[in-house]
């Protein structure tokens, strides 16, 4: 599996554009990261940029996307923002949606946290502290001990 932005001419299943609410917006390639696995896209990351933050929105894959999926893209997308030059990031995640939770579960490994509002967590931070191996502690405190 191979994590990129997204091309001109890939082509990404209705079903899983559905789901991210991009099926008929524009996307900014920039900004839009893909797995690719045996030559057909099986998750999607879109984010946006405002104000100097990146701003993960929505990821996206399909049932038969390789495990570790969700990190590679998150992971992916993290690092390129930084290395465009941003360096905080905000995001809203929907604790119903399974990829959120994925990405919810990275950050807390990494001990960056949210403030919850309903169903939705927002979360922010560095992003460097996203891409630095999770600590011993944060570890500890994910796994509830």
């Amino acid at each position: 599996m191979i994590v990129r932005n997204l091309i001109h001419g890939d082509r990404v299943s209705s079903g899983l554009l559905l789901k991210t609410g991009f099926e008929q917006g524009l996307l900014t390639p920039d900004l839009v990261w893909v797995a690719v696995d045996n030559m057909q896209v099986v998750g999607i990351f879109i984010a946006f940029a405002a104000h100097g933050f990146f701003m993960p929105f929505r990821m996206v894959t399909l049932p038969t996307a390789p495990y570790g999926c969700v990190r590679r893209l998150a992971k992916k997308a993290f690092a390129d923002a930084l290395s465009r030059g941003y360096h905080f990031f905000l995001t809203a995640l929907e604790n119903v949606q399974p990829t959120d939770r994925q990405l919810l579960k990275l950050l807390e490994l990494r001990g960056i946290t949210g403030t919850k509002e309903g169903d939705m967590i927002w979360v922010g931070g560095n992003i460097s502290d996203f891409l630095t191996y999770p600590k011993r502690e944060a570890l500890r405190r994910a796994s509830g001990e």
